[in-house]
């Protein structure tokens, strides 16, 4: 699955901390992109890419992989 070898180089590069769920963290931004394409009508715009984005960093990346907060 791309999406979970894609979750796997993070985590050996040091992008995705160690102790991220792989299989979770390659399914979040997919289910989320999924239930609001299909069940909520609501439109998949450059806002809610960059939320999901924000919070999926917030909640995987390591410390030095999270951006300044500005």
């Amino acid at each position: 699955m791309p999406r979970r070898r894609c979750a796997a180089r993070a985590q050996r590069t040091g992008e995705l901390a160690a102790e991220a769920n792989l299989e979770f963290a390659a399914e979040v931004p997919c289910g989320t992109l999924y239930y609001r394409s299909l069940l909520s009508n609501r439109p998949i715009d450059e806002n809610a890419v960059d939320g999901l984005l924000d919070m999926f960093i917030a909640a995987y990346a390591t410390p030095t992989n999270r951006p300044m907060a500005t």
